[in-house]
């Protein structure tokens, strides 16, 4: 089973910044994906959330309110391995930081939900929410 830890960023204005992952990208390049990683042996979702936030961009994660606000069970996700995703979300006060791979886009999550060019994971967070 796939244990994942996904963060959702929402501006003040109610917008959400996701990840336009670069060109060079390993994983999903030049789709919009989530902030997140899979969760470690034993690590909690929100160590894992942090640690991927920590790693994806230059925010501030220690002083992050990061809230738990959905979990997607997804048993034999179309054939392939079970999926389990846990997802947080996190006010913060600008889209101004460095996305390490890519870089940070602004959305409404309307906007979000409706997009053709997500990466699998923030597709199945949006079906969810």
């Amino acid at each position: 089973m796939a244990r994942l830890a996904a963060a959702l960023l929402q501006l003040p204005n109610g917008l959400f910044v996701v990840q336009r992952r670069g060109a060079g990208s390993p994983f999903a390049p030049l789709k919009l994906g989530f902030f997140g990683a899979d969760i470690g042996a034993h690590e909690t979702p929100l160590i894992a959330v942090k640690r991927a936030l920590a790693q994806e961009t230059s925010l501030d994660v220690d002083n992050l309110q990061l809230e738990a606000v959905k979990e997607i069970d997804l048993p034999n996700n179309n054939g392939q391995e079970d999926i389990y995703i846990y997802v947080f979300k996190a006010q913060i006060t600008s889209p101004d930081f460095e996305v390490y791979d890519g870089r940070p886009e602004v959305h409404p999550l309307e906007d979000i939900r409706s997009r053709i060019d997500l990466t699998n994971g923030l597709h199945i967070i949006m079906q969810h929410l």
